[in-house]
């Protein structure tokens, strides 16, 4: 608990909340390498229950993580 304050205090943001931000980055990058499926990037970035991801990934970003990758897909298919 003394670790956890003293990270709040020096970032503005919880241990769990940095953890997050961590875990979702990670997850945003292999999600454009389109190469897993959603629920196996859960897993790989440390989340044990896939909902939980989704809620945290829309918490963050605003959108699903499934959305993510289509609305990422669309731009690049209007790129070329």
């Amino acid at each position: 608990s003394y670790l956890s304050r003293k990270i709040k205090e020096e970032t503005g943001e919880t241990f769990l909340e940095l953890l997050h931000k961590c875990r979702i980055k990670e997850a945003i990058k292999l999600l454009l390498e389109e190469k897993y499926k959603i629920y196996t990037i859960s897993e790989m970035v440390g989340f044990s229950d896939y909902k939980h991801f989704c809620g945290v990934f829309k918490k963050y970003l605003g959108i699903p993580p499934g959305e993510f990758s289509k609305n990422y897909i669309k731009t690049l298919e209007n790129n070329n």
